[in-house]
């Protein structure tokens, strides 16, 4: 019976010819056994090239020989080289043997891992990002599509992409360390399209990735807290607020999460970098306060340089979770100093300044972190939607009169009752309280216009 492969190019094979091919399938699995660092590659690969044999177009038998086969087998593996880029499993690497490496790559050009980085930087960032998730984190295609939100054959397309890329990027600089030399058989040299450095850094993020350990810290509705973390950075954390934390040997790295969190950071060789939504700050030498709202981050200068970059794209939010070096993105980032403020808007994309604080409006704006709320300057509407926030189990009804009524004085935090019995004796504004939907209403009454005149 004539098999498929019996019929390409319509010529008949003679079964001697088979036969003889069939001889060498044990040779050719140790052969790529030895070249394929894949094991599961190899019956693929002895069977592609026995198709080759039996698929050439020839009416006269072909003598079978060692040489034959090892050149159509040099040749698969060449083209398998040439459209694929080798992925890392950290969990295989030696850590010794990595430290070393690591160790020696650093010791020899102290720029080498800010080169790779560039050579990172040239792919387009869905690109870039995909492949790295896929070779860092080892997320299967489906995986990345779910997180970038594109199918499965659009993630292979890309990741595809970036592999193509990198050899063109290794061609167009054969003099870099991208390259290596060897030699065939013969001892004619041949340039291999290897990107070695390029793996070894990918292994050093997924293996730095390894030994980091994510801290968070969590205050709940009502609730304040301030820490002291083990480099020195002291941080606070304002009600129903939440940050992520991980230090490495090169990078200090917070992710707000929600809240309002302030900082006072310690010198220190690392960088001490913040990411909020689609915000990032970059400590220069500073303290600062970020409060991460539903669509918004606003950010406080208190007290030295900070450096922002808005909106985050995925690589940087990428080396940002791996705890990376983040050089490349403060180069050009805009600087803000004490007393200055910035908003991110999520919605447009947009930085846009905000008016400057003075040193009254600043402590005002941080006498949570003394348990107390400065309402100083404010209206009623704004007492209350700072008190909103320390009491999620009441909601407040005030009626459009009230809204813009000046308060004054400061209260703790906790001390709703107090408030509310301010406001009877100071501005006769009474209220009532009723319970609705697990939540308890306070609504709020304007004086009497007949209490307004006794009073005058």
């Amino acid at each position: 019976m004539k098999t498929k492969a019996d019929n390409i190019g319509r010529v008949e094979i003679p079964e001697t010819v088979k036969a003889n091919g069939e001889e060498y399938r044990p040779w050719l699995r140790r052969y790529f056994a030895k070249r394929t660092s894949n094991r599961t590659d190899v019956p693929d690969r002895v069977q592609e090239v026995l198709v080759r044999f039996l698929g050439r177009r020839k009416t006269t038998p072909i003598r079978v020989s060692k040489a034959y086969l090892r050149r159509t087998a040099d040749s698969v593996l060449s083209r398998a080289a040439k459209n694929q880029l080798p992925c890392v499993n950290v969990s295989a690497v030696d850590p010794e043997t990595l430290d070393t490496a690591l160790g020696q790559l650093r010791d020899e050009d102290d720029g080498a891992m800010v080169d790779h980085d560039r050579v990172l930087d040239a792919l387009p960032p869905a690109s870039r990002a995909a492949l790295l998730m896929n070779c860092v984190d080892g997320k299967t295609h489906k995986q990345i599509g779910a997180e970038l939100g594109l199918s499965s054959s659009q993630v292979k397309r890309l990741i595809w992409k970036a592999r193509e890329r990198i050899k063109r990027l290794q061609s167009d600089h054969p003099d870099e360390a991208i390259h290596d030399r060897k030699q065939d058989r013969r001892g004619r040299p041949k340039t291999v399209a290897s990107i070695a450095t390029v793996t070894l850094l990918l292994s050093s993020m997924g293996y730095l990735l390894q030994k980091t350990q994510t801290v968070s810290i969590t205050t709940k509705p009502g609730e304040y807290r301030c820490e002291t973390l083990e480099e020195g950075s002291r941080i606070c954390l304002n009600t129903d607020s939440q940050v992520r934390y991980q230090f490495t040997a090169t990078a200090r790295n917070v992710e707000i999460l929600r809240g309002e969190v302030s900082f006072v950071v310690q010198k220190d060789r690392r960088p001490f970098d913040v990411l909020s939504g689609s915000l990032l700050v970059h400590d220069v030498s500073t303290a600062f306060d970020i409060y991460r709202k539903r669509n918004s981050t606003l950010v406080t200068v208190i007290d030295g340089r900070i450096k922002v970059v808005a909106p985050v794209n995925i690589y940087s939010r990428f080396k940002f979770h791996h705890a990376w070096g983040m050089q490349n993105e403060w180069e050009v980032a805009p600087e803000f100093r004490r007393f200055q403020r910035v908003v991110f808007d999520e919605s447009t994309g947009k930085l846009q300044p905000e008016p400057a604080l003075g040193e009254h409006r600043l402590s005002q704006l941080l006498a949570w972190q003394r348990g107390r709320i400065d309402l100083n300057g404010r209206t009623l509407r704004d007492a209350l939607q700072e008190l909103s926030r320390y009491w999620p189990d009441s909601r407040f009804e005030c009626p459009p009169s009230l809204e813009h009524f000046a308060v004054g004085g400061d209260i703790e935090v906790k001390n709703l009752e107090g408030f509310l019995e301010a406001l009877e004796l100071e501005f006769d504004i009474h209220y009532t309280r009723a319970v609705v939907g697990g939540k308890t209403v306070i609504t709020l009454l304007p004086p009497l216009k007949h209490d307004s005149h006794s009073r005058k």
